[in-house]
């Protein structure tokens, strides 16, 4: 539409029902949510590489950029509980499964889905960790730092890719 600009665009690994790509898209077309997120860092899980792949059906509402976490700057906030310029972090809650996901320079989520980093944390920490040590209550540290999981940098398209062969 007039009203939309490069301002609005980003770039995002999008899982359709046949492939899987690199595209650029408008804010506008991300599944809703009060809070939009300058994503910095999403990991590569078991459960993104078989979405991606098309192996098993993660995705059920295709196309949706995928990933299952993220972690990011606040751009923006529809609520008060975030505002600009806070760390967050969001995992799990239905994304690169009903909602899009962390493999893009920008998200929109639910607040619900959104939590605050902890100070002790940097961004790329968060994601080093994983979905699996951050959803449990005992450190998993040994086996995601190994193989169990990539990181990459969501503005680097050669980053992406290197990550995803690694699979």
């Amino acid at each position: 539409s007039s009203g939309e600009s490069l301002k609005d665009t980003l770039r995002a690994l999008r899982i359709h029902a046949d492939r899987t790509v690199l595209e650029t898209l408008l804010l506008g077309a991300l599944t809703p949510g009060e809070i939009v997120i300058r994503v910095h860092w999403s990991g590569i899980n078991y459960k993104d590489a078989l979405a991606a792949t098309r192996r098993a059906p993660i995705v059920r509402r295709p196309p949706l950029v995928g990933g299952i976490d993220l972690a990011g700057i606040v751009e923006s906030s529809d609520v008060p509980q975030f505002g600009a310029g806070e760390a967050v972090l969001v995992t799990g809650c239905g994304l690169s499964e009903t909602r899009d996901g962390g493999y893009a320079t920008r998200a929109r989520v639910p607040a619900e889905a959104v939590i605050a980093l902890p100070e002790s944390l940097t961004l790329r920490e968060a994601m080093a960790l994983g979905t699996p040590v951050l959803s449990s209550n005992t450190t998993a540290m040994p086996e995601v730092l190994g193989d169990a999981a990539q990181y990459f940098d969501p503005d680097s398209t050669e980053d992406m890719i290197r990550s995803l062969h690694r699979f």
